[in-house]
């Protein structure tokens, strides 16, 4: 008996569903690790990943093998696991992240309506209602306003650019919560920026940018330096 070919509109179909699965177990996968559900070091298993989203092993492959590409997954020996940022690789996020962000408050300093700030100062005003904050909360609102800038800029490179680190910057937040008084350190320095945008202030905000993210750097660098047992204290 001969076996049917599929008709060229099915094969397309099945296709379609299939990237369509994968790119969904991606962007849960991604999301998770961000969050921190799987947090630095945990070993990704295809076997507990396909349960964990009722996905066959095919989409968890494409998906791991996705994020490995983008760095949020690193081999050791045999093993995936969650990526473990070193303080270099930190450093030159954050570097990375600083050259763009100035150039997003330039941008929205010549771009950006008062209506459109005075929206941004309000929510930035709202993050007071929520301390102490928990990781997910900071993850949720604090960090929406490097992206609600990013947005305001007008530009769409600069914006996909700074969205293609920011869950890397997700996974390793986590750890400045135990420094002390980092939130609301983070909460004012996010008020100078918005002053110095507001004021239409370049030199000002560019300056605001940088001391915000060499703070965050500093924070890394006093923690990277600490005695082991500080560390895991």
């Amino acid at each position: 008996m001969k076996h049917r070919r599929p008709k060229p509109e099915q094969s397309a179909h099945a296709t379609d569903d299939r990237e369509l699965r994968s790119h969904t177990v991606y962007a849960q996968l991604r999301q998770t690790i961000s969050q921190g559900e799987l947090p630095p070091g945990q070993v990704l298993l295809e076997a507990a990943l396909s349960e964990r989203y009722d996905a066959s092993r095919t989409p968890v492959r494409e998906a791991l093998f996705r994020l490995e590409q983008e760095g949020f997954v690193e081999k050791v020996g045999r093993q995936l696991r969650v990526k473990e940022f070193t303080y270099p690789e930190i450093e030159e996020l954050y570097q990375y992240r600083e050259g763009l962000e100035k150039m997003v408050v330039r941008l929205c300093i010549e771009r950006c309506s008062d209506a459109e700030l005075r929206e941004l100062e309000q929510e930035v005003g709202s993050y007071g209602s929520s301390y102490p904050p928990d990781h997910e909360f900071f993850n949720q609102h604090a960090s929406s306003f490097h992206r609600k800038l990013a947005e305001l800029s007008g530009n769409r490179t600069i914006h996909d650019s700074l969205m293609a680190i920011h869950d890397k910057v997700m996974m390793i937040s986590y750890r400045l919560l135990s420094a002390p008084h980092y939130f609301q350190e983070a909460m004012d320095e996010h008020g100078l920026v918005l002053k110095a945008i507001k004021d239409r202030d370049v030199t000002i905000a560019e300056a605001a940018v940088r001391m915000h993210i060499q703070g965050v750097i500093q924070t890394f660098r006093r923690a990277n330096e600490a005695p082991e047992g500080e560390k895991r204290s």
